[in-house]
């Protein structure tokens, strides 16, 4: 009996990832919003001297803080109005792509070993691992005649989003690989910092839903030919 390929290789690992990271943004802009309603105060003792002379005493302070990171360390509601924030959104990016390129090379080898090839991937000789699998999808027959939307969509993934997840995997978000960031829309730097946006994070999830799409769609045609 004929295996049946998969409607889509990724939509559900990534359908659930993007879903968890909407509602992510969703929290953590209401957070921020009411930043206020976070801040809470403990008493400690702190001993104040007025003058050389003076002897000095103990008195009690209040420490407004939030989650255990006080006024007194840090900018507090900075920290966690936009730094925290730009972590988070970075690190959806990081764990999309993640998802993607596993879903990706299961999808080969489940493709490769259906139509008669080794489920194992060659070994990368040089360039990129997404050009690399869809090098070797090509390869098995498929993706023959790709569109402008899949080849738009690759090339942002390659050439763009690719090089920023690098750059804060590798290089903790300084841009050493991406390239023209003043261009690319949804982009800032926040300090030295690549400032991944909510808007960014779903036009990236958008190429790699196309590129799945039509990888998916090549390999029912080539099934059913």
């Amino acid at each position: 009996m004929t295996k049946k390929i998969p409607y889509y290789f990724s939509p559900e690992e990534l359908r659930l990832v993007h879903a968890f990271n909407s509602k992510q943004v969703e929290l953590t802009a209401n957070f921020v919003e009411n930043i206020d309603e976070h801040v809470q105060t403990y008493t400690t003792e702190m001993f104040q001297q007025q003058c050389a002379d003076d002897p000095g005493e103990v008195v009690e302070v209040e420490v407004s803080h939030i989650a255990g990171v006080s006024e007194d360390e840090y900018d507090f509601k900075a920290v966690f109005t936009d730094l925290m924030p730009m972590y988070q959104r970075q690190s959806m990016l990081v764990t999309n792509w993640a998802v993607f390129e596993c879903e990706l090379k299961k999808f080969y080898s489940i493709i490769a070993e259906e139509m008669g090839h080794s489920p194992e991937l060659p070994k990368k000789k040089r360039g990129s691992d997404l050009s690399h699998l869809i090098k070797n999808f090509k390869a098995i027959g498929l993706l023959t005649e790709p569109s402008e939307q899949f080849e738009m969509a690759f090339n942002k993934l390659d050439n763009e989003v690719r090089f920023i997840r690098n750059d804060w995997v590798h290089n903790g978000g300084v841009a050493k690989n991406t390239e023209n960031v003043g261009d690319i829309e949804g982009i800032s730097i926040n300090g030295q910092q690549l400032d991944i946006s909510s808007g960014y994070i779903e036009s990236a999830t958008d190429a790699m839903w196309k590129l799945s799409h039509e990888l998916t769609d090549s390999a029912r045609k080539v099934q059913n030919s």
